[in-house]
């Protein structure tokens, strides 16, 4: 399961009058649009109204956010492929598992304040307060820079007194992460500042676009023009190479952006606020990462082996493919929902949610037939070991079948009509109890059972979220009539 896209406050802000059809209440809108109708009128309603969702500036953001995000997945497999068939499976393995420790360093270095900047600078920048704007883009990026340096010096150290007990291979590859450390942190901060400023084509260009093109481009010119090692570690320092040219395109991108005004303006800090809100931040994060296949990898390259890790990775990375769709109906049905905060019991509510539902299936469905049938050719794309990891694909699609149908529509359900603490109570038992399944699967039965560990959490997840929405707001959304 992959985190989802922070938004300020958590979610989708609720759809102004400017995103409704000219004339059109939200009263109106709930019931004119979403009645209970049937058949080819159900589906054309629902398309009517998405179309008319575009004229407003929300329903405009998404639908740019997803094309951008559509566009980057189509770019990050072939790049994905590229790296693996240029190392092999064992060094791309090596790469896959060493990026993950990376990954979750370089939240922890940065405490998440990413994260706080959705918050705050969207809200500072909406009530014109300038001097704790500028405050706090000065405050977030001197933290991030000196704790994301300090961790990476540390961690260089503490591999570099390991010594022999590493692999001199896998050594090495740490050690780059280490330098890839610090343009990671940053670059996710300065994403998020553009992000509370609602820049989307800022903040998905550098992290989508630029960064992995830049990065198969410095791997290739390191590996077939330079003749370097095809290594990891080559690897992993083109990737900070091309972290690095995201990083100087987004500081760019910020600085045009950033209202003129908060430069002016004398710096006003409210530090202890900032790393409280970036705290528990960083524990949301944390408990997502370990929900996502993220976390697997890492278990897997330790307890089984980087190899296996490399397979599994790139197992993941084609089941998530299923998501995507997904992702961009979540898009227009988080607005739709949350005009219902206040309603959580009114039928045209069930309407909605049963016609978001079996627009998921149709889209999610076909996508997960096709990848079962063409899994291993396009396993095959990454090398000629990884079609061995086709079970782990198959189980990992039902994993995704199970959170495309149902989900992730759920945990928008429960986040877009005020019942986040109870969204959180179930992640926090969820991303528990998956931990405990992969640390006593994968031991036993290797790379499937981290796979069957992450299927069996998604069910539990699902099932948890179900019973919520029958007890909050009356009805059972398992079914396609979403029946009381």
């Amino acid at each position: 399961m992959e985190e989802p896209t922070r938004t300020v406050d958590g979610g989708v802000p609720p759809v102004g009058a400017s995103d409704r059809p000219p004339g059109v209440g939200a009263a109106d809108t709930a019931n004119d649009s979403w009645g209970p109708r049937r058949g080819a009128g159900a589906a054309g309603a629902l398309v009517r109204t998405l179309l008319q969702r575009v004229r407003g500036p929300v329903a405009r953001g998404a639908l740019l956010s997803v094309f951008l995000t559509g566009l980057g997945t189509a770019l990050a497999y072939p790049v994905q492929v590229f790296v693996s068939r240029t190392l092999g499976a064992s060094e791309y393995g090596r790469y896959a598992y060493v990026l993950g420790i990376m990954n979750v360093a370089a939240l922890v270095a940065a405490l998440d304040l990413g994260g706080a900047a959705l918050r705050f600078v969207g809200f500072y920048n909406a009530n014109a307060e300038w001097s704790l704007l500028r405050g706090f883009l000065r405050t977030s990026r001197s933290l991030v820079v000196g704790l994301s340096t300090f961790v990476a010096v540390a961690g260089a150290g503490v591999i570099v007194l390991l010594g022999d007990r590493l692999e001199p291979e896998l050594r090495t590859a740490l050690l780059a992460a280490c330098v890839l450390l610090v343009p990671a942190a940053v670059l996710q901060l300065e994403l998020n500042l553009l992000q509370g400023l609602r820049r989307v084509s800022e903040t998905r260009i550098p992290n989508l676009l630029v960064r992995p093109l830049g990065f198969a481009l410095i791997l290739f010119l390191a590996t077939y023009v330079f003749r370097a090692p095809r290594t990891a570690s080559s690897a992993v320092l083109s990737n900070a190479a091309g972290t690095a040219i995201a990083l100087g395109l987004s500081l760019v991108y910020l600085r045009r952006v950033w209202p003129a005004a908060a430069r002016r303006a004398p710096a006003e800090t409210r530090t202890g606020e900032w790393l409280r809100f970036g705290g528990t931040s960083l524990a949301g994060s944390l408990l997502y990462m370990i929900l996502s296949q993220q976390s697997d990898i890492i278990i897997v390259g330790s307890v089984v082996g980087t190899t296996d890790a490399g397979l599994y990775s790139a197992a993941a990375q084609i089941s998530t493919l299923v998501l995507f769709g997904v992702s961009a109906i979540t898009h227009f049905a988080s607005p739709m929902i949350a005009e219902y905060q206040d309603r959580h019991r009114a039928p045209q509510l069930r309407a909605l949610v049963r016609r978001f539902m079996l627009l998921n299936w149709a889209v999610s469905l076909p996508l997960v037939a096709v990848l079962l049938i063409g899994g291993r050719l396009l396993l095959r794309t990454f090398g000629p070991e990884f079609p061995a990891a086709y079970p782990v694909l198959a189980v990992l699609l039902v994993a995704q079948t199970i959170n495309a149908a149902w989900g992730t529509l759920w945990g928008t359900l429960l986040t877009m009509t005020g019942f986040q603490k109870q969204g959180v109570l179930i992640v926090v038992a969820v991303a528990t109890l998956n931990m405990a399944m992969t640390m006593v699967l994968t031991p036993r039965f290797g790379v499937i059972g981290a796979a069957a560990a992450t299927c069996g959490a998604v069910l539990v997840r699902g099932g948890l979220v179900a019973w919520v929405v029958h007890r909050k707001m009356g009805f059972w959304p398992l079914w396609w009539r979403a029946r009381s």
